[in-house]
């Protein structure tokens, strides 16, 4: 209950684009969950279905926002 008295409102900047890929096998999820980001938070999210090591690397590398 504490934490909740001490919570903060937050403000996103819906000009934000966040990028990411990686699993092909999770692509479809990833689709419906770039619509459901959109929907509640105004987010733009990008997914490429690189392939799980491809992603991992990019993501290392500071190409993307996450692997998938």
């Amino acid at each position: 209950v504490a934490g909740i008295a001490n919570a903060q409102t937050v403000t996103l900047d819906k000009n934000v684009t966040v990028s990411g890929q990686g699993s092909t096998f999770v692509s479809n999820f990833m689709e419906q969950c770039k619509a459901d980001v959109k929907n509640a938070f105004g987010i733009n999210v990008t997914y490429q279905p690189t392939g799980s090591g491809a992603g991992r690397t990019a993501y290392i590398n500071g190409t993307n926002d996450f692997a998938g």
